[in-house]
């Protein structure tokens, strides 16, 4: 608990100092990890004279149900972790908008939040060694799958994880390798 409480008033303080930067957004594309072919439309934000700052992924919820970079949620997110000092990327997974590919129950759409995670850490003014992911709802599902095969995000945050009520995701396989602070909002 007390590990916690610090990560939490480190995080509060960096992004208290940090509140009010400009951030700069422009359109990206980006390839989903390991597979050709497939090409990701986002959204790019990093603070205006940004050196080392941190960065989140944002994972839209199933596309199958209207779920897109933005939705509302993200959106918000984005705006809330712009407005701390983040660099946020928020993208399309496969076969929506302008990103090309199509839907896959999640296996494709997990090496997409990968090619998402890849391309942040790549980008001028983020620090590679601070990137986490947010997830809503299929996005946090995809997202901390991906998470669990980088083993260099530095946490995860999955709001509205899909569990069926009669399911343990305890059970998961993935869930037993999670090696990263890992936040999990849901309502029952």
């Amino acid at each position: 608990m007390a590990m916690r409480r610090l990560l939490l008033t480190i995080v509060l303080t960096f992004a208290l100092s940090m509140a009010g930067a400009e951030a700069v957004e422009r359109e990206v594309s980006f390839p989903s990890r390991g597979e050709n072919g497939v090409s990701l439309s986002g959204r790019l934000h990093v603070p205006d004279g940004a050196e080392g700052c941190p960065g989140v992924v944002l994972v839209h919820p199933d596309p199958r149900f209207g779920g897109s970079m933005d939705v509302a949620v993200i959106v918000g997110l984005q705006e809330a972790f712009e407005a701390s000092g983040f660099a946020t990327l928020r993208f399309n997974l496969r076969g929506v908008g302008a990103s090309t590919g199509k839907f896959d129950n999640g296996e494709g759409e997990m090496r997409d939040c990968l090619g998402a995670l890849d391309f942040l850490r790549r980008t001028q003014g983020v620090d590679p060694n601070r990137i986490a992911l947010v997830g809503y709802s299929f996005g946090s599902w995809v997202g901390l799958r991906a998470c669990v095969l980088d083993k260099r995000v530095r946490g995860c945050a999955c709001l509205a994880f899909p569990v069926p009520e009669s399911e343990n995701p305890e059970r998961h396989p993935y869930f037993r390798e999670i090696r990263f602070p890992a936040l999990f909002v849901t309502g029952t």
